[in-house]
């Protein structure tokens, strides 16, 4: 699929139903753990961070893997 910015990004998993939303979690222990785990599922959703510790609210991070 194509995507202009990460909105867009967002949005296609998002109206798949294959978006996770996970909020307050640690940038340093669990972003990249979880990132990890859902990278070797054949089947593993998106994932958006939002709240992350430490940050002002507002900051997000979607890695992709």
């Amino acid at each position: 699929m194509e995507y202009q910015d990460l909105r867009d990004w967002i949005e296609i998993p998002m109206k798949m139903g294959e978006l996770k939303t996970l909020k307050g979690c640690d940038w340093n222990l669990e972003i990249g753990a979880v990132t990890e785990l859902v990278a070797h599922k054949e089947d593993g959703p998106a994932v958006l961070f939002e709240d992350i510790k430490g940050y002002p609210t507002g900051y997000r991070c979607c890695p992709i893997p």
